[in-house]
């Protein structure tokens, strides 16, 4: 085998990564851009994606050292994203229900940033504090299932540090995402001797 250079400077790869607990974090507005979906039946909607940094306590920079971590496996793609739906000027339920919401998120930074008032500018974001309560939710890939911790809605940085906040509940994929497993051996094929690589 060939001695690769520099073998005492390498960093191992244990595959462990940090994990953020949910609950209630102080974090920094990194960035703020509205970006273009498209629903299944191809009309257009929009959502405002908010890159957040933790600013504060014990996992203050997790998303930069997350992101760093990554470099070891290739692709990068910072996580600490919340996306809400861009408020419409319509009146239906689902227009005013998305315009509440975008409300709280707009109410929360201005509680969090004395003297600044939202502008309809989300270049203006950056660098803003703000409150942001996190929680477990389940995924799905590949027929693989497990739980991410992940930006749920902002609040004022004040209710985050009073510490007097109920942690949000886990939300787990629904019925008809969760992948089907065979009935047989509690879904692991069973291997002989001779399937062993060697």
């Amino acid at each position: 085998m060939e001695k690769v250079n520099n073998w005492d400077k390498v960093q191992a790869a244990t595959g462990e990564r940090e994990e953020l607990p949910a609950g209630g974090y102080i974090c920094r507005i990194m960035g703020a851009k509205e970006v273009e979906y498209k629903s299944q039946d191809g009309k257009p909607f929009h959502k405002l994606e908010i890159s957040i940094e933790i600013e504060e306590g014990p996992y203050k920079g997790f998303y930069t050292r997350d992101y760093r971590s990554q470099a070891l496996f290739g692709q990068q793609k910072w996580k600490g994203v919340l996306r809400p739906y861009c408020p419409t000027n319509g009146t239906s339920d689902q227009d005013r229900r998305s315009q509440g919401i975008f409300k709280s998120i707009t109410d929360a930074i201005e509680a969090s940033n004395p003297g600044y008032v939202w502008d309809w500018n989300e270049n203006g974001l950056k660098g803003k504090l703000v409150g942001v309560m996190f929680r477990s939710e389940e995924w799905e890939f590949d027929g693989r299932t497990g739980w991410k911790t992940q930006p749920y809605r902002f609040t004022a940085t004040e209710y985050i540090r009073s510490g007097e906040f109920d942690i949000p509940k886990p939300k787990p994929l629904p019925a008809n995402r969760k992948p089907s497993y065979p009935s047989s051996n509690n879904g692991f094929e069973e291997l002989s001797d001779s399937d062993l690589p060697f």
